[in-house]
């Protein structure tokens, strides 16, 4: 028997939610207390209407979570060509993506972006350690040069 087209919107809502829950992260007790928010124990006994307000809600925690993580990602990036341009080495995307994902402990470049947001924290505040230290050797060096 063919769904209503009722019906289908909301299985697809209840898909959308799940996707996004997954997206941010969210602990199931995190989604139970999100569903009890609605007086319901399952996305399954929500409304359409509830549902288009659930995917909002849960949608806004996935952005704040991606644009957290995608300024510890850009901090990285530029602490890691920092590292590269003090060491008197190349700075190319390709190189400084390399770099992070194997201080990270990932295996292809391509999983620049899949870092985990605490990951990217430590290894940004790292590289800036490293940094300042290569700064301060530079200039000791200097002066001990005159």
């Amino acid at each position: 028997m063919k769904k209503s087209v009722i019906e289908q919107e909301r299985t697809r809502l209840i898909r959308k939610y799940h996707t996004l829950a997954n997206k941010a992260l969210l602990s199931p007790a995190a989604r139970e207390g999100i569903l009890a928010g609605y007086g319901v124990e399952s996305s399954a006994d929500l409304s359409v209407a509830e549902l288009i307000q659930l995917c909002a809600q849960v949608e806004g925690i996935a952005t704040e979570y991606f644009t957290e993580q995608d300024k510890w990602r850009k901090r990285l990036y530029a602490a890691i060509a920092t590292y590269l341009r003090l060491m008197r080495k190349p700075v190319t995307d390709a190189e400084i993506k390399a770099i992070a994902c194997r201080a990270a402990g990932m295996e292809d470049s391509r999983d620049f972006n899949k870092i985990p947001k605490d990951r990217l924290c430590s290894l940004y505040n790292a590289f800036n350690n490293r940094n300042r230290d290569i700064q301060m050797v530079n200039k000791i060096s200097y002066y001990d040069n005159e």
